[in-house]
């Protein structure tokens, strides 16, 4: 979903938020500009439930304790605890977590690292520990860092995909940059 939220979804619309491609933005030989409406419109409704809905994206709970999924600035309450978000993500891997309340009992607090976070670090209360789910008695107060490195990174396709065989994207993060012949000099 980070993928397509920041990749595909962010770049089929306009800044004033009123046309949209209705194709990959991604995958064009050009001649591609984004709509206004169409009679049929789905993209324009899908932005908007999209948008409604993106708070289920960002946390879930169990019986166990509360899972990070998604980074975004944002106060989650669950049975567990009451957490207090901070980040600059995507621009930034830093993605601090305060426990505001939470229960006495020992919980799992896990955040998802990206397949592409190879070397992200995580501590606790200062305290560097395993970037695996983290269980412990919390208090209020308690700090979580993670640091996810964003160096950028070149991403081939597999080359039994024809529609893009060929073709290399530079990520930083879960950001994809399209470079198009255009950009590239002569040659």
């Amino acid at each position: 979903i980070e993928r397509t939220l920041y990749n595909g979804f962010l770049a089929g619309i306009s800044l004033d938020g009123l046309r949209f491609f209705y194709v990959n933005p991604l995958e064009t030989s050009g001649g591609h500009e984004r709509q206004t409406w169409f009679e049929c419109a789905c993209c324009p409704p899908n932005v908007m439930r999209l948008l409604a809905s993106l708070h289920h994206y960002v946390a879930t709970e169990t019986g166990d304790g509360v899972q990070l999924h998604q980074y975004a600035t944002a106060t989650i309450e669950a049975r567990a605890a009451t957490l207090r978000v901070e980040t600059g993500y995507p621009w930034s891997g830093r993605v601090e977590v305060e426990v505001v309340e939470t229960r006495p009992e020992p919980w799992t607090l896990a955040l998802r690292i990206p397949a592409w976070g190879e070397g992200a670090r995580l501590a606790v209360n200062e305290e560097e520990v395993d970037a695996a789910p983290v269980t412990r008695a919390w208090s209020k107060g308690d700090r979580v860092v993670l640091d996810l490195p964003l160096a950028p990174r070149l991403t081939e396709p597999h080359p039994r995909v024809e529609a893009v065989r060929g073709r290399v994207a530079v990520e930083r993060g879960p950001l994809v940059y399209c470079l198009e012949a255009a950009d590239a000099p002569a040659g």
